[in-house]
């Protein structure tokens, strides 16, 4: 946990040097992938690695290169994925609902009437407590959505057809692997797929198509 914050803290303030942020996020994804690849330890790790990415992705493009974001769009796209993939988390859909149990203000909320249909099955996990349960899924997938949103309309701006690929490419992947789990980001994800196929600058792939 230790290393992955010093990464993101050099991912952060090296901007100047495109090389630097870039192996940075190799390195990360070296960690993700390779050493640590279990999405129930990197979930401890989610919300700053979130942050810092957030960071990268809303400035401009004058100060961040593309390859540092088509690079960063990976590396949370594997990170997402890991933590939130609907297969290791076991997770269903819960298809009732009872009322009782939401308060008269939530009841309005979309968003959080659609997590609380969502669950997190059993797990084999021995004597060990999971972190990953229904209650951390539905805090944290709501930050998950509030982070996608604060990004998605700034990068589509940038008019890059290489951030273009990648954003299609990240979107993609969550959706196919986090459908259920972050069910509640599919409206903005999907929405991005559909502007950027509507834009004729943008040659994506025709499995987008």
């Amino acid at each position: 946990g230790h290393s992955i914050t010093i990464l993101l803290d050099i991912l952060e303030n090296t901007s100047q040097d495109m090389q630097i942020q870039i192996q940075v996020l190799e390195t990360l994804l070296l960690l993700y992938q390779d050493i640590l690849c279990d999405g129930e330890l990197l979930s401890f790790v989610l919300p700053g690695n979130v942050s810092s990415f957030c960071k990268i992705l809303t400035k401009p493009g004058i100060t961040v290169n593309y390859k540092v974001a088509t690079k960063t769009l990976h590396a949370f796209s594997v990170l997402l994925t890991l933590v939130y993939d609907d297969f290791s988390l076991n997770v269903q859909v819960k298809r009732t609902v009872d009322l009782r149990t939401i308060s008269p203000a939530e009841t309005n909320s979309q968003d959080l009437r659609m997590n609380r249909a969502i669950i997190i099955g059993e797990r084999n996990s021995g004597n060990k407590r999971l972190h990953r349960d229904t209650s951390w899924l539905q805090a944290t997938s709501a930050q998950i959505k509030i982070a996608l949103n604060s990004f998605i309309p700034k990068i589509q701006k940038r008019n890059n057809p290489h951030i273009s690929n990648a954003l299609a490419d990240f979107a993609s992947e969550i959706l196919i692997r986090c459908s259920k789990s972050l069910s509640n980001c599919r409206e903005s994800l999907v929405a991005a797929l559909v502007m950027l196929r509507k834009d004729p600058k943008n040659q994506l792939p025709s499995h987008f198509e």
